[in-house]
């Protein structure tokens, strides 16, 4: 079976993940009449999923976790999931399960309470960015290839430039490549984790 197969097993979060991101996003289609590449912070399913700075326990913090499953539109849903699946599929293969999961939680959880200490009015914040640039940091501890921490400013800067995104959007992708750092350093040297890269 496809889910057995030994070659699969060690992507299989990434895959599962992949697929839920794409799940959630049509369900919302059916919640608004917005285009597959126009805005729909408006959706009703959108609202309740995505995570909003002036509200950050809003259900008990279960938006913290929700939003990095919500993207405004196809397109945002195609770039995060690209980059997702690039950075993802390369380090699932190091991480246990339960420490893959954890790892994609504590990065996006921390970036956004974090950031929220220093946002004075409401700002939504959703989709799985924040993540991608926190495990490609993980990625570049683990391989101890730190020439890979120039991607993520380059990629900010550049979407800065052309005018994609804001600057608290930026400065919590910035937030995810710390929380990437400092959470590899907490495995490997309060907890005492070593990755096998051979």
């Amino acid at each position: 079976m496809f889910f057995r197969d030994k070659r699969f097993i060690p992507f299989i979060f990434t895959t599962l993940f992949i697929l839920l991101n794409c799940v959630v996003f049509t369900i919302c289609q059916f919640d608004s009449d917005y285009s597959l590449f126009g805005e729909n912070l408006t959706s009703n399913m959108i609202s309740k999923l995505s995570y909003n700075s002036s509200e950050p326990f809003s259900l008990f913090g279960i938006k913290l976790l929700t939003s990095i499953f919500t993207h405004q539109n196809l397109s945002h849903l195609l770039v995060n999931l690209l980059f997702f699946g690039v950075i993802s599929f390369s380090t699932e293969r190091y991480l246990k399960k339960f420490e893959y999961i954890i790892t994609i939680f504590l990065i996006h959880t921390l970036s956004l309470l974090t950031l929220t200490l220093f946002i004075s009015e409401e700002h939504l914040f959703l989709g799985s960015s924040i993540v991608c640039f926190g495990l490609l940091n993980f990625h570049a501890m683990i391989l101890k290839r730190y020439y890979l921490f120039i991607l993520g400013p380059t990629f900010i800067s550049i979407s800065l430039i052309f005018s994609s995104t804001d600057w608290y959007s930026a400065v919590s992708h910035i937030l995810g490549m710390i929380f990437g750092v400092i959470i590899y350093l907490i495995f490997t040297n309060l907890l005492g984790r070593r990755y096998k890269t051979n």
